[in-house]
């Protein structure tokens, strides 16, 4: 036997047994999640002043504790009071699902942490139906392992958010996409709506990712009919039924908003503060940089000060749209400083680059190797979406306008979380490509 031929032997023993054992390994990498899990909630007990928790918590309590729907945060919105804290800031789902395990569990941060690490392991079934959908179970098996380990995903267990559970729906929502196109069953597009609509009233950026999809689908009906509109409208009501059943569950999220601000809020309140926060720079050349709390209190007082046709009274909605205004008028102003400022943020967004050092801190030597892991995984995807970009644009397509959004407004790696299963499935799938013999 040549020396040569003892690896092959090794290799294809190694692959079908793999192979035999698909669902035991899965089962080993979902044990290993639970035990990472574990760890992390010891090494980081969740605390009210962790990570969003802060932001998130007070709503909650006062849905339990029977107030309602109110929260001041005067760092957001200066005019806030007892008598004006009517709030759209925070996305309902994610409200709405903690509101009742808060409920049952005595206010018990540690009982929403150990869902948050119920919606990691979720996340990890998906991802291995994801990455099966593009290659085969040897690379779902790998993404899987990739999002058990991936840091960044790990660190949103022991904070209370919207961002696991809007990973969750969004990858469930691609991944049901990805099979109603093999299908064709109605009831695996009514899915994939209802987990868009969650998705959405968890992060409201997901709206964005939802049209260009709903183009992509009519666009591949368009050429599955032989570029005949004739055949297109039969082949549109899929699409239709996705959207129809996004803006159904949406609705009285808006209609709320318009009954308690008189005005129509789609997402959040939030959304007009964060624009002018992080772009109020760019009247400044060449100031690119991550804009903190700190900055952003003197930049509102500042604002404030030349607006002088406030009442003192304004509500979040009515401060969302001045904040909109401001930053608007800077960006007309400044538009290539504003394209150049945005696309600085790919680094921020993806890599957490100079967040630290905008705070004052140096960056961890920890936080320099996830940003080659973060860069290797963008390769990978890359490879993937060279090989596959007719089968896999759902997933490449979603990523990069989810990240023009949030590049458009802010950037940092905690947001890009949201999408990292659909690139881990596609990194997996790129590495299946390159390791693939001729």
């Amino acid at each position: 036997m040549s020396p040569r031929y003892k690896p092959r032997l090794s290799s294809q023993a190694i692959i079908s047994f793999i192979d035999a054992h698909t669902f035991t390994i899965l089962a080993g990498i979902a044990t290993l999640a639970i035990v990472l899990n574990i760890a992390i909630l010891i090494d980081q007990p969740p605390i009210f002043n962790y990570g969003e928790t802060g932001h998130w918590w007070p709503l909650i309590q006062n849905l339990v504790n029977g107030h309602g729907y109110v929260l001041c945060e005067p760092e957001y919105f200066p005019f806030c009071n007892p008598s004006n804290e009517i709030t759209a800031t925070r996305e309902p789902v994610p409200v709405l699902f903690f509101t009742a395990i808060a409920w049952l569990s005595n206010q018990s941060l540690l009982v929403a942490a150990v869902f948050e690490a119920g919606i990691h392991l979720a996340i990890l079934f998906i991802v291995f139906l994801l990455a099966r959908s593009l290659a085969n179970t040897r690379a779902a098996l790998l993404a899987s392992l990739l999002w058990t380990v991936y840091l960044p995903g790990l660190e949103l267990v022991p904070q209370v958010s919207g961002d696991l559970l809007a990973c969750l729906f969004l990858a469930l929502g691609i991944f049901f996409i990805m099979r109603s196109r093999q299908t064709g069953r109605w009831r695996d597009w009514l899915i994939a709506g209802a987990a868009f609509g969650l998705a959405a009233l968890s992060r409201t950026v997901v709206l964005a990712v939802l049209l260009p999809l709903v183009i992509g689908l009519v666009w591949e009906g368009w050429a599955a009919a032989g570029k005949k509109w004739s055949g297109v409208i039969r082949r549109m009501w899929p699409s239709l039924v996705i959207v129809v059943i996004v803006v159904i569950m949406m609705a009285p999220w808006i209609i709320r908003n318009q009954l308690a601000f008189r005005t129509p809020v789609i997402g959040t309140t939030l959304s007009g503060y964060n624009l002018y926060r992080h772009n109020h720079i760019i009247d400044r050349a060449n100031d690119f940089r991550y804009v903190t709390g700190e900055e952003a209190q003197q930049a509102v007082q500042d604002l404030l000060v030349r607006q002088t046709n406030l009442t003192g009274t304004e509500n979040e909605a009515q401060m969302d749209k001045v904040y909109l205004g401001a930053a608007l008028k800077l960006i007309t102003a400044y538009p290539l400083r504003y394209l150049e400022l945005s696309l600085w943020r790919f680094l921020p967004l993806w890599f957490d680059w100079q967040i630290n050092e905008a705070y004052g801190v140096r960056t961890p030597h920890l936080d320099y190797y996830e940003m080659i892991v973060q860069g290797l995984f963008l390769v990978l995807a890359l490879v993937a979406t060279w090989k596959t970009w007719k089968n896999s644009w759902p997933l490449w397509s979603s990523i990069v306008i989810y990240s023009l959004a949030y590049m458009a407004v802010v950037g940092q790696l905690r947001y890009i979380v949201g999408v990292m299963p659909l690139v881990l499935a596609l990194s997996a799938a790129g590495c299946q490509h390159l390791t693939r013999k001729k």
